[in-house]
């Protein structure tokens, strides 16, 4: 098969995943997702991690699908159950995301902000009998 036909493939499949992971095709005019009413990308998603498992992700998020595999973290990062996103998070653990760093990976920028361990912190502020109490919150996925 000529080198130009495989990469037209790959290209073409790459775009498909992309858009099966936001649920939509990406509009440059809007700067946004058109979702599909009758898609959902969680499903997919929850798929994806069964079917592709970790090798072949961690393959993809080393080479040319970079974007494909960003898209699919932020997918489990908003919709994945929390096993979901604990078995994703243990895939890129510091060894992966090293390699990743020290990588020339076109879209590896995007691709690590969305695989970094986030703690997210709320900072709530109660008042209890006219004193401020501040607690403090750590969620971890």
């Amino acid at each position: 098969m000529p080198q130009s036909l495989i990469q037209l493939t790959y290209h073409t499949a790459s775009r498909m995943y992309k858009s099966l992971s936001q649920g939509g095709h990406f509009s440059h005019s809007t700067k946004s997702v058109i979702h599909s009413p009758s898609f959902f990308p969680s499903v997919f998603a929850s798929a994806f991690i069964v079917t592709v498992g970790k090798d072949v992700t961690i393959t993809m998020a080393r080479g040319e699908g970079a974007f494909v595999i960003a898209e699919f973290l932020q997918q489990i990062r908003e919709d994945g159950s929390i096993e979901e996103r604990r078995t994703v998070k243990n895939w890129f653990d510091e060894e992966i995301v090293d390699r990743i760093k020290k990588s020339e990976t076109k879209g590896r920028n995007v691709l690590l902000e969305k695989s970094e361990d986030r703690r997210m912190k709320f900072i709530m502020l109660c008042t209890f009998s006219g004193s401020r109490h501040v607690v403090r919150f750590s969620l971890f996925y």
